[in-house]
């Protein structure tokens, strides 16, 4: 299942990193997507808050200083009002990122700690999980695949 672009706007997405997207849903190793996972989570923030800032280049520019996730997740939280349900899974997805990278945890325990689902919804096996929260918040909540279509739909249009 790959993503491709219609013409138009991509979200907020890049569109130099649908190959990210398409590799972490393809992957089945859990470490490799939950680190996909953020930093495309990340990549969704940024393109979000820059369209309310009235200098959007300062948010990643090294002259100022670098926002970490989770000052990302405030500020875009502080602009847009999402639902809470929103709030949790993206300071899910980055505690869930930071446990990985600075202890040694069962990502597997971890996931449906840190990433509890809108709706009650869980997946069978971490994995999928995460795929699928992930999928949720950025269809959802940042609007990261305005303009995409699956693959598999093209086809059938």
């Amino acid at each position: 299942m790959k993503l491709s672009t219609k013409s138009g706007p991509y979200g907020t997405f890049d569109p130099s990193l649908l190959n990210r997207v398409d590799e972490m849903f393809q992957s089945s190793n859990l470490t490799q997507i939950i680190l996909h996972a953020h930093l495309l989570l990340e990549q969704a923030l940024d393109k979000k808050i820059q369209n309310k800032l009235a200098r959007p280049d300062v948010l990643n520019s090294k002259k100022y200083a670098n926002f970490s996730f989770a000052q990302k997740v405030t500020l875009f939280i502080g602009l847009y009002d999402p639902d809470y349900d929103t709030e949790d899974i993206l300071l899910g997805f980055n505690k869930l990122r930071n446990m990985i990278a600075h202890q040694l945890v069962d990502e597997s325990d971890s996931v449906y700690r840190c990433l509890v689902s809108p709706y009650g919804t869980k997946a069978p096996d971490a994995i999928s999980h995460v795929k699928l929260v992930f999928g949720m918040i950025a269809v959802n909540s940042l609007n990261a695949f305005d303009e995409l279509l699956w693959e598999t739909e093209r086809k059938s249009l």
